[in-house]
């Protein structure tokens, strides 16, 4: 008697073949979506990701900077984290800070164009600002402020003539606001210099005037910070001074550096002088 052989597979056989079919293939090691780059349509490739969320994302990174890791599109209104557990494989950064610390930092020249070098630096870069370099370039960045500028100096001592330095960023400021960027400063309330309230005095009124928020510190407290925000997102933290002698004459040095995360920890330092 023979047996009858049939040509269909094994039970595990056709249990391996149902494994196959239904698991998902991942493609993160092979290629990986860049969401510091992507253009709207390549967004829309993502699972999850239609119209508004893809929007969404370039707007993000447009306010905010570049992602610094993928776990960050999480802060993507409408992304949560049920969303990024399918997204992870998928998706990938550039230009992080680890990336970026790795480059060498890059001094300025004084002839240097501000509005090219604003373009040059990247997210977790660092600028150094030496002298007379320093002006120049924040005036140019609070130029192109977009949202919002924070500022904390010592001393804002405003002169009378138009090649005054320290008139000159007055004057972008107001500039800033009548377009409609946010602007608060932090200025020091000295219990020992009356010349220098007089200064901060006379600048806070002028920019009053102009629907610019000023806050003074506590007589029990100097703050001598140095420090200008752009945008949540720019840093300039260093000697510089608003007078015309720290703009034009001095030895003076400042930080220029992009990173959305220490923007942030900086301007919530700032709301909590007092």
């Amino acid at each position: 008697m023979k047996l009858k052989v049939h040509s269909r597979p094994s039970l595990i056989s056709a249990f391996f073949l149902i494994f196959l079919l239904l698991t998902p293939f991942s493609p993160a090691i092979a290629s990986q979506t860049n969401i510091n780059t992507a253009t709207k349509q390549e967004l829309l490739t993502l699972p999850y990701i239609g119209e508004a969320k893809a929007a969404a994302i370039i707007s993000h990174r447009q306010l905010h900077g570049p992602f610094t890791s993928p776990q960050d599109i999480q802060d993507v209104p409408g992304i949560g984290e049920k969303s990024f557990l399918i997204l992870e494989p998928l998706i990938g950064v550039s230009n992080s800070p680890s990336q970026a610390h790795s480059e060498q930092t890059r001094p300025t020249s004084d002839q240097e164009d501000p509005q090219a070098a604003a373009q040059a630096i990247r997210t977790g870069q660092i600028m150094i600002l030496t002298n007379q370099q320093y002006l120049p370039m924040l005036k140019d960045f609070i130029h192109n402020a977009q949202h919002r500028i924070d500022i904390g100096m010592y001393i804002f001592k405003v002169g009378t003539s138009d090649s005054n330095g320290p008139r000159q960023i007055m004057n972008e400021l107001i500039r800033a606001r009548k377009r409609g960027v946010k602007v608060s400063v932090v200025l020091e309330n000295s219990s020992y210099s009356d010349s220098l309230n007089e200064d901060n005095g006379r600048v806070a009124r002028i920019l009053g005037k102009n629907h610019i928020t000023v806050k003074f510190d506590s007589l029990k407290r100097t703050t001598h910070t140095k420090i200008v925000l752009i945008d949540g997102r720019f840093a300039f933290i260093g000697s510089h001074n608003f007078t015309h002698s720290a703009l034009t004459q001095n030895n003076e040095i400042t930080l220029l550096l992009d990173n959305p995360r220490v923007a942030r920890d900086i301007q919530q330092y700032l709301t909590k002088i007092r």
